[in-house]
């Protein structure tokens, strides 16, 4: 999906690094990429998704395309129990 950075400065950590990007900018994100952002000062960040459905009358089905419910479903450990399973 498309990014965009319409005002301010973000640090941004994903499995491929780290990165800072500062307004005015845009970029792509990597299919099933994950990222930790820091908002560096007040940031307007704008996302665009390509979805199956043609218009936000159906903004229930885009929320279920694009929005995991866990991080569970995001391939990040989402609770303790599993956590203590994999920690030393």
């Amino acid at each position: 999906h498309l990014n965009f950075i319409i005002k301010g400065k973000v640090s941004v950590a994903t499995e491929f690094g780290k990165k800072f990007f500062e307004a005015p900018c845009g970029f792509l994100s990597e299919v099933g990429l994950k990222r930790a952002v820091v908002a560096e000062e007040d940031t307007v960040w704008m996302t665009v998704h390509l979805t199956k459905h043609g218009s936000e009358q159906y903004l229930d089905e885009i929320e279920a395309e694009l929005i995991a419910p866990t991080y569970g479903e995001m391939g990040f450990i989402d609770n303790m129990a599993q956590l203590e399973r994999i920690a030393p």
